[in-house]
């Protein structure tokens, strides 16, 4: 079963980070939060980066970004840097969390990724 790691968990209702976690939580798949502002989020524990979750052997297979594109780059920094811990996590960029700069990364450094597809369309759970 494929864990997804959504970047950008939030408790607030209105915003994406939980209203991902909350689709993907309904279709039991399986759920690594992070966010470094919460603690909890659904009754999850929310871990501060992803370095915090694989230190807590937490199995981390496709990156959701649903933060804006200037934080992305530390992220996928991260990313690659677990990478080559031999994490190979993926990188699915929601709508609007993408750059042509974070793309050129992405390949650069052989992360994969899926770009600009909203992981709720393609789950088939949209609200």
């Amino acid at each position: 079963m494929t864990t997804y790691v959504i970047i950008g968990a939030s408790n607030h209702k209105e915003k994406f980070g939980y209203k991902v976690a909350l689709s993907l939580d309904e279709l039991h798949e399986k759920l690594v939060l992070v966010n470094p502002k919460e603690t909890e989020i659904l009754g999850k524990k929310v871990y501060a980066s992803l370095t915090e979750a694989a230190e807590a052997d937490e199995e981390l297979d496709v990156a959701i970004f649903i933060i804006p594109p200037v934080i992305g780059r530390k992220i996928l920094e991260e990313i690659k840097e677990l990478n080559d811990d031999e994490q190979f996590i993926s990188v699915w960029f929601q709508p609007g969390s993408s750059t042509p700069e974070l793309i050129d990364y992405c390949k650069e450094n052989n992360i994969d990724y899926i770009n600009n597809k909203c992981i709720m369309v393609e789950k088939g759970n949209l609200k």
